[in-house]
């Protein structure tokens, strides 16, 4: 009988020994995501890959791009001028098993920007912030605000902090009078926010108000809804006021916690009592809207405030605590 080549031992060493051949054999899988999965054009979006029994990984997006990654994935920061589709592949030992998958980031226009002769608020973090029970809401409340505060884990060391004691799921508000102006009509809030536990909060409201010539106050109200997993803007009907939904989700409890949120809300003045929340911005989310509504009341408020509203409602029916954070809480005018 002749002897064995060397190949052919192999050959019978690697079909005998199944669980070589098995592991040698597997099938490839590849997940990928996209956070966020909208953007505004300019800004980028970060792809996260995970791939399992893969000697190669690749993303070809539609766009024409295309990416390496290592054999078990990882992540790749994109930034694409246009809506795109990107596909991985992964490709096992033998190479007609691969596995696919897909996401598509959205790319929506530029970000708004603020005039450069902007009239800006200045950094509103201090101790100078009022609070008051908000009488819209159940319950009864108590708050106090810390500045400056440290939050070790936030990276900062001067951050403003808020405190509500609260029942019934009931809310606080803070307000700050930051300017006597009666002829500006753009606004934009601008500040980062931060909850060691999402959980406790169920709204969170963000309002400037000003009081123009003629005594009245207008009021551009936005609120991240947890009661209804929606923002929310304000309107009035007569003298009452109330929230109306614009259908784009936002509940404060699935924030991530312990994580510093990027808030914007651009808002002007329309026509008599006109509001129009003109875009939002959570987290490089953007959202352009031009939602029109009326909210503006008589309340005896001095002419010429302009002031803004720092508000939070406990999410729970037997009450309890909650303690938020914001840094470099800004408000421009225009």
């Amino acid at each position: 009988m002749p002897a064995l080549s060397s190949l052919s031992r192999v050959a019978i060493l690697l079909t005998l020994s199944s669980p070589v051949f098995a592991q040698f054999n597997r099938t490839p899988t590849v997940k990928i995501s996209a956070n966020p999965t909208s953007i505004a054009a300019g800004n980028a979006s970060t792809l996260t890959v995970v791939a399992t029994n893969a000697l190669k990984v690749t993303i070809a997006g539609s766009d024409g791009s295309s990416y390496t990654l290592p054999d078990t994935g990882g992540t790749e920061s994109v930034s694409p001028a246009s809506t795109t589709t990107y596909t991985v592949t992964a490709v096992g030992a033998i190479t007609w098993f691969t596995a696919t998958a897909k996401t598509t980031v959205t790319v929506t226009a530029a970000l708004p920007s603020i005039p450069a002769d902007a009239i800006s608020s200045g950094d509103l973090d201090s101790d100078a912030w009022f609070e008051a029970h908000d009488s819209g809401t159940p319950g009864s409340s108590t708050g106090s605000t810390t500045y400056p505060a440290t939050l070790a884990a936030g990276g900062y060391s001067d951050v403003l902090e808020f405190n509500m004691t609260y029942t019934d799921r009931a809310g606080e508000r803070w307000s700050y009078d930051f300017g006597d102006d009666e002829t500006s009509t753009h606004f934009v809030i601008d500040t980062e926010v931060y909850f060691p536990v999402p959980s406790e909060v169920l709204n969170l409201e963000l309002d400037i108000n000003q009081v123009t010539s003629d005594g009245v106050t207008h009021i551009l109200s936005t609120q991240c809804a947890g009661a209804v997993n929606s923002w929310e803007v304000g309107d009035t009907v007569g003298t009452s006021a109330h929230w109306e939904s614009i259908n784009i989700p936002c509940n404060p409890a699935n924030w991530q916690a312990n994580v510093w949120h990027h808030v914007q809300i651009g808002e002007e003045r329309g026509t008599g009592s006109a509001v129009i929340l003109d875009w939002l911005i959570l987290d490089n989310q953007y959202y352009p809207l031009n939602v029109v509504r009326n909210s503006a009341l008589s309340l005896d408020w001095a002419q010429g405030v302009v002031n803004t509203q720092f508000q939070i409602e406990g999410s729970s029916t037997r009450g309890g605590a909650v303690t938020a954070y914001v840094h470099n809480f800004t408000v421009y005018r225009w």
